[in-house]
């Protein structure tokens, strides 16, 4: 009946918030608040300490930042990788008209003498 599909639905609805939640949970100790005014310039260093990784000499990486759950940055963020101290910079100016106020990043860090993947969000 309508009633039975109903209820189904809305437990259904009912777990998987609550899965949603709990992900999102497990995600927020780990994002690294960073605030930002909009149409001012800002810029974020993104190190190997970042990823409790030493920056030694013979050691190189590659970091990979992107807004959550999608491939790219946003237009306005911009990223650039310094060969020489081994860090990336994220920068940008944000617009006045800007609808979402709180923007996840995901930066992807490759440790390329272990081969070591980590993950930090920055929000």
């Amino acid at each position: 009946t309508v009633d039975t599909m109903h209820f189904i639905t809305a437990a259904f609805l009912n777990t998987a918030c609550m899965c949603i939640i709990a992900a999102l949970g497990h995600v927020e100790p780990k994002a690294i608040t960073r605030d930002v005014n909009e149409t001012e310039m800002f810029y974020y260093d993104i190190r190997p300490e970042l990823f409790n990784w030493t920056n030694g000499a013979d050691t190189k990486f590659v970091f990979t930042p992107s807004l959550q759950n999608y491939p790219d940055l946003l237009h306005w963020i911009h990223y650039k990788f310094n060969s020489k101290n081994r860090h990336g910079y994220l920068y940008g100016t944000p617009p006045a008209n800007l609808l979402e106020r709180q923007i996840l990043l995901d930066v992807i860090g490759l440790n390329k003498k272990t081969y070591q993947v980590e993950t930090q969000v920055i929000r």
